[in-house]
């Protein structure tokens, strides 16, 4: 019998394939697909019979039409109250779409309860065998179904980039990380863990994260840094590669002229549009806000001070999944803060460090951070703020421990050697070396053992990267992976498509 599925947030073109691939070989068959505009076209022709939403849709609450409003089904205390964990994270993940601080929580809330009805009707009537994520679910509308089918005891899977770009591996939920990598990399640890042979490019990474922060820059932060400045950006690109001129173009206009799920003034979410001059005038008075925020931070910085004793704790960007919902409540950062700053030995320091991509003027920093939460955390007497200027490396060299959520930050504190407190599902956390933080005792447990001496076994982190390789795919799922890796864009679909059908038969 075919397995009937949902695809959802699936807006690369080789999704496609990828469902053409299952089509063909395992006679699978999607049923529902969300995802851009861009696709829709492209899914519709290869799958007359499909449901498509559109995720600007979908994220406003918009049903598909043909499911409308009157025909949802009610929700009760039950199902709410199960779902009061889900409800916290979703209602922060609303963030993305205030760019004015204007969506109030009732909104919020009754947007909310429109997804849980909405999506619960969704698969009580077309009953999916599974529902399959690019990544963890992160735009409100998705995580709820996410946590529906949890509820309603329907699989779900999902893959985990790792920072290695070439590697990646499925889970089944984001929160229980991969037995099957854990499985390899205790068989590992058990036999002679020191002698593990790693592939060239596994080799050739460790060595990059070893050496000098510039030489280890991830090609995300590089990207980014070359748009900072949007302008210089523009005339490197005018003047290197005319012929994309045309390209920049149509860019633009895309950009101005289609909807985005922005909360409008005086408008329901549902019937927000905002485009053209509005949505450049909010981009302007986001940059306005990031200024102001990055001139703030500066002015309340301090020296660093290397010869006292610390935990250096690197921010996350924000809003982002890395965070929201990968850091369940410890998506609200000043927890993590106020936690290491109550635990933290005498004379210990926390050393905390701004994000650049807060203030980028291209990101949307502005939606998740204030001037009170730099207030906030600057009133706690062992906590102090550090120029964005010093280097992450050698932060990271001289602390006890390094402090995230599941940052890239924490993988390079293991590689070279410094302990890692690790307060979210990152996809290192099963490490030798990562501390694993869910409570006060955790975390007391974890500084307590470092204080005391605790030291890494690199070849230990070694094994861990082989178990890597050995529970992996090569494969991306982001976009910008694509160039980052020698993987042909063939070679991606199928990969992709095996490890679906193999791992969904397996959890079957």
């Amino acid at each position: 019998m075919p397995v009937r599925y949902f695809f959802i947030e699936c807006s690369l073109p080789f999704w496609i394939e990828i469902a053409e691939y299952l089509k063909q070989e395992y006679e699978w068959i999607p049923i529902y697909w969300s995802g851009t505009e861009e696709v829709k076209e492209g899914v519709i022709n290869h799958f007359p019979n499909i449901y498509f939403h559109p995720n600007k849709n979908a994220v406003r609450g918009i049903p598909h039409k043909n499911f409308a409003n009157n025909k949802l089904y009610p929700i009760d205390k039950h199902l709410l109250k199960n779902l009061s964990y889900c409800q916290s994270i979703t209602l922060q993940m609303m963030d993305r779409m205030d760019r004015n601080e204007i969506f109030s929580f009732q909104e919020r809330l009754q947007l909310f309860y429109l997804y849980v009805r909405y999506w619960n009707t969704i698969l009580k009537k077309l009953k999916p065998d599974v529902s399959i994520f690019p990544v963890s679910p992160h735009l409100a509308y998705d995580y709820v179904l996410y946590s529906l089918c949890k509820l309603r005891n329907i699989p779900t899977m999902m893959f985990v980039q790792t920072s290695l770009n070439y590697l990646i591996y499925p889970v089944q939920q984001f929160e229980q990380g991969s037995s099957e990598l854990r499985k390899e990399y205790n068989k590992i640890l058990n036999k002679d863990y020191n002698s593990v042979v790693l592939s060239k490019n596994s080799k050739q990474y460790i060595n990059k994260m070893q050496g000098k922060y510039s030489n280890a820059v991830p090609f995300y932060m590089k990207n980014q840094f070359e748009k900072s400045n949007p302008i210089l950006f523009l005339i490197k690109e005018i003047v290197t590669k005319p012929n994309h001129i045309s390209d920049l173009i149509k860019k633009g206009r895309y950009l101005f002229s289609r909807n985005h799920y922005i909360k409008e003034p005086g408008k329901p979410i549902r019937n927000s549009n905002m485009k053209g001059m509005k949505y450049i005038y909010i981009e302007v008075e986001g940059v306005r806000k990031k200024n102001y925020l990055k001139k703030f931070y500066n002015q309340i910085i301090e020296p660093f001070n290397e010869d006292i004793p610390f935990i250096y704790f690197p921010l996350h960007y924000q809003p982002e999944r890395t965070s929201c919902p990968e850091g369940e409540i410890f998506s609200d950062q000043f927890l993590i803060i106020d936690m290491i700053s109550k635990l933290l030995p005498y004379n210990w320091q926390l050393y905390v460090k701004e994000h650049t991509s807060q203030w980028h003027p291209l990101m949307h920093g502005e939606c998740s951070r204030d001037k009170s939460f730099y207030e906030k955390v600057r009133s706690l007497e062992n906590v102090h703020f550090l120029s964005t200027q010093v280097s992450s490396f050698k932060l990271t060299d001289k602390a006890k421990a390094v402090a995230t959520i599941t940052g890239t930050s924490g993988w390079e504190a293991l590689i070279r050697e410094t302990p890692a407190l690790v307060f979210g599902h990152a996809w290192y956390k099963d490490c030798h070396g990562a501390f694993s933080v869910e409570s006060i005792e955790d975390c007391k447990k974890a500084i307590s053992l470092i204080a005391n001496g605790f030291s890494i076994d690199l070849n230990k982190v070694k094994a861990f990267l082989k178990a890597l390789e050995n529970a992996g795919i090569k494969a991306y799922v982001g976009e910008g992976y694509k160039t980052a890796t020698d993987i042909s864009y063939e070679e991606n679909i199928k990969n992709i498509s095996k490890c679906i059908y193999s791992y969904i038969k397996k959890t079957q």
